[in-house]
């Protein structure tokens, strides 16, 4: 689809200091897959106008997104120091730093003058967010140093709210909120979405303890300890998370079964791919780790391309649209390769470990 040439502009050199390459795919492409399904399940869209709420909204979240992490780093300049981290804003003057805040933060606001008129709920929406972006960083608020409150506010602005204010902005006015099939959508959408919240930034707080302790910052993993927050995700988080998004595409199938399907064949892929054949020695601990991340392979890679497909069914495209939007995302393609490149290898491996299994021998369940 054509309106998603512009998501290529935060692959560029310039974008690399706002960290764009951190936060494009673990945000981005599961709110382009939601402006795709949210866009699909109307009536066919009228071109001209979709086109142009598009590109506001990736112009939007692009500049909502770099002032966010752009903010994160100017508040972040003494603690890093003490942690040891790298941090681009230090490099620059205080009067830089306000000047590139204030563009960042025109970049993602501009567009809503045209928004906003259409989409009132969605700007409130994103109002908030861009609070909780400051309450996160600033002080004296500075919710990242309040184990929490931190937790619930990153929840909120990188993934609730975003998602909120995508399917204000993109559902069809057509389509009642107020049935009980779309009441259940929105519901477990949410849940779902602030359990995939709290794993990522307590995956995200475990990867920096040991700089947080440095730096004297009390986050959630720090106050409770990092082991203690590997058994909450492993234990509750990540089944919790599992279940709620198997219950929504569930939900979904009324409108169509295709993201159902889709999630049920990268599970079947995923069991080849994720090492239980192969690695014999391999600890159930080491096992579960592998599944942290596992969720974001689905949500980045495969989500918006289903959404894309349910896109391109509902309303009768040609299957050249769906082909348009695989080239423009090269994390998804990225992904489809290599599981497509390890099924090879993963088949033969399950041959020997058949030949094993007959011969007596369980690795593949050594607990050691």
């Amino acid at each position: 689809m054509l309106f998603f040439a512009a998501p290529a502009i935060v692959h560029m050199r310039f974008a690399l200091p706002f960290r764009s390459l951190v936060w494009w795919p673990h945000i981005a492409a599961p709110l382009i897959g939601t402006a795709i399904f949210a866009s699909a399940i109307g009536p066919a869209p009228v071109w001209p106008e979709l086109l142009w709420r598009t590109a506001a909204f990736l112009a939007s979240l692009v500049g909502t997104a770099a002032f966010g992490y752009w903010l994160n780093d100017c508040t972040d300049i003494a603690t890093d120091r003490r942690a040891g981290k790298k941090n681009l804003a230090a490099n620059a003057s205080p009067i830089g730093r306000a000047v590139v805040l204030l563009a960042l933060l025109l970049l993602g606001a501009a567009p809503w003058r045209w928004l906003a008129p259409a989409a009132p709920t969605a700007f409130a929406l994103w109002l908030l967010l861009t609070g909780c972006l400051a309450a996160y960083s600033v002080p004296p608020l500075r919710l990242k140093t309040r184990p929490l409150l931190g937790v619930l506010c990153d929840m909120a602005y990188g993934h609730l709210l975003p998602g909120w204010l995508t399917l204000a902005l993109f559902w069809p006015e057509t389509v009642a909120v107020s049935t009980v099939g779309t009441v259940a959508f929105l519901v477990l959408w949410s849940c779902w979405s602030m359990a995939k919240g709290v794993r990522n930034i307590l995956l995200h707080q475990i990867s920096d303890r040991a700089g947080d302790k440095r730096a004297g910052e009390r986050t959630f993993v720090v106050k409770y300890g990092g082991a203690i927050v590997a058994l909450m995700i492993n234990r509750v988080l990540l089944p919790l998370e599992w279940l709620l998004f198997f219950a929504l595409l569930v939900a979904l199938a009324p409108w169509s079964s295709l993201p159902l399907w889709g999630f049920v064949a990268f599970m079947g892929l995923q069991w080849l791919s994720i090492g239980l054949w192969w690695d014999l020695g391999t600890r159930w601990q080491r096992l579960y780790d592998k599944f942290w991340f596992l969720p974001n392979d689905f949500y980045e890679g495969w989500l918006p391309h289903l959404a894309a497909g349910v896109f391109v069914g509902l309303h009768r495209l040609p299957v050249w649209w769906l082909l348009a939007v695989l080239a423009v995302v090269p994390m998804a393609l990225k992904l489809l390769r290599r599981g497509l490149v390890m099924i090879g290898r993963n088949l033969h491996d399950l041959r020997v470990h058949l030949r094993a299994y007959r011969k007596g021998r369980f690795g593949w369940m050594d607990k050691r």
